[in-house]
Order: C-alpha cells, then structure tokens, then sequence
C-alpha cells in the first residue's frame, strides 16, 4: 500500500484580525479547528473560511458549556462563547455543516467533537 502525504498549514491572520479573504485555497480531505471557535468573536466567519477550504470532512472541538463549573460568562477569561452539545451541533448546521458524527473528546469528556461534511 503506498501512502502519500501531503500537508500545508496556513495562518489564519494574526490576532484579532479578519481571516483571510479571496484566496484559492484548492480543496482538501481534513479541516481541523481543534478548541479554537469558542475564542473568536466571530465564529460565522471563522466557519465560512473553513468552508472556503472545500474540505471532504472537517472535524471541529469545543468545550461542552454543560460542563463548566457555572452557567453565564464563561469561566475561562479568553473564551468568547461556550455551547452545550445540542447547541453547538444546532449552530453548525444553521451555518451549512452536515454532521456525519458528533461524540465527547476521547481524552477528556469535557470536550466535543464534531466530524462534519459541507451540505
């Protein structure tokens, strides 16, 4: 069997900038936002710029807001917005995401985990 890998890591901006806009970023098979929406103010447009990447699947993690200490403002100073399981996997639908599979992170079920396609 005869395995090629290829990656390319793009910078998504610098820190409280706009992601970048009119790039051809060609297709890939794996996106990976890995516990970073929950840190942007605009979460929208940091999924349409994933969208952009016209991924096969993407798989997106964020805390679970049901297991927070507290209901409210998040506890954690540099996150912007927490969801429940339900309200993420809403979210990302409403934002043209097709689940294929939702589940609780592997190593810490705090954590949730979406591998999704594009509608």
């Amino acid at each position: 069997m005869n395995l090629i890998y290829f990656q390319i890591w793009m910078n998504s901006g610098k820190e409280d900038e706009t992601l970048p806009e009119g790039q051809n970023f060609g297709s890939c098979d794996l996106g990976i936002s890995s516990d970073v929406i929950e840190h942007i103010r605009d979460p929208n447009g940091l999924l349409s710029f994933l969208k952009k990447l016209k991924c096969k699947m993407y798989i997106i993690s964020t805390p679970k807001r049901e297991h927070m200490v507290r209901n409210g403002p998040p506890n954690n100073i540099h996150h912007v917005r927490e969801w429940t399981f339900h309200e993420f996997q809403l979210y990302l639908e409403s934002q043209g995401f097709k689940r294929i599979k939702s589940f609780d992170g592997v190593q810490n079920p705090t954590t949730q985990m979406h591998v999704l396609s594009v509608e």
